[in-house]
């Protein structure tokens, strides 16, 4: 077990004339999963051999990439894959994401470095008839070589809002719920990683999660941080106590 933060996507600052797709849908172009929106997504025109591709201009070094609302069913081929030149036929990285749910990740125990990275769909039985998908991210990421500790918490917000008429009858303007999370790190000795990671993103930038890095398929979020406190103990210690926003 052992969390971990994956904050700087490459796919981001790639250009949009290095980020490409085997087809896109009107109205539905592929530098949408650029975007910290789920909803306004690429989609492709079929859902068999479809691709979408980055040319991040020299090698990369990542360690985990990750896909949030997609259509994917659960027998869909999906794979991440990645080489040193822009030739598909026996790409030097080649990996199956495993299906999950709205989101899907794929963690390597090590960097790997390349410049040109893609994910392959083949989705026969999608009822759709294409392939789509909200966010691509990869990147390197921070591991905290203390984890967190066991008390951890999560707490489900329900922003709906509630009116109430004269007569006191109620009615309802319903919104997504989402969790907070709240994770403490006593004594950790990253504080240099830790402070790197909150002053790149701060508050108002996104960023995946992976909880238990030997179940990440399971254990990974969209989220954002919505509070830290760095409170120092001794010599180079901190307790670091952190509460995160899922993104909707």
């Amino acid at each position: 077990m052992g969390i971990q933060f994956y904050y700087d996507s490459l796919i981001k600052d790639v250009a949009a004339a290095n980020l490409t797709a085997n087809s896109e849908a009107t109205n539905y172009p592929v530098e949408r999963v650029q975007t910290r929106w789920g909803a306004e997504c690429w989609r492709s025109n079929t859902a068999n051999a479809e691709w979408i591709k980055a040319d991040l201009g020299s090698a990369q070094n990542f360690s985990g990439v990750f896909l949030k609302t997609h259509n994917l069913t659960a027998g869909a081929t999906i794979l991440f894959q990645a080489n040193s030149a822009d030739n598909w036929v026996t790409p030097a990285l080649n990996v199956a994401i495993p299906h999950n749910n709205n989101l899907l990740s794929y963690v390597w125990a090590n960097n790997e470095s390349y410049r040109y990275v893609r994910v392959y769909f083949d989705d026969d039985s999608n009822p759709d008839g294409y392939i789509k998908v909200g966010v691509w991210w990869l990147g390197a990421r921070f591991a905290p070589t203390r984890d967190f500790i066991k008390d951890y918490s999560y707490e489900l917000v329900d922003p709906a809002v509630l009116n109430y008429s004269d007569e006191g009858q109620l009615s309802t303007i319903t919104k997504t719920k989402f969790y907070l999370r709240h994770y403490s790190f006593p004594n950790s000795a990253d504080i240099t990683s830790w402070k790197s990671m909150l002053e790149d993103i701060g508050y108002s930038k996104e960023l995946f999660l992976v909880e238990n890095s030997t179940n990440y398929n399971s254990t990974s979020c969209y989220t954002r941080i919505a509070a830290c406190s760095l409170q120092h103990t001794y010599a180079n210690y901190w307790d670091v106590d952190l509460q995160l926003e899922d993104m909707r």
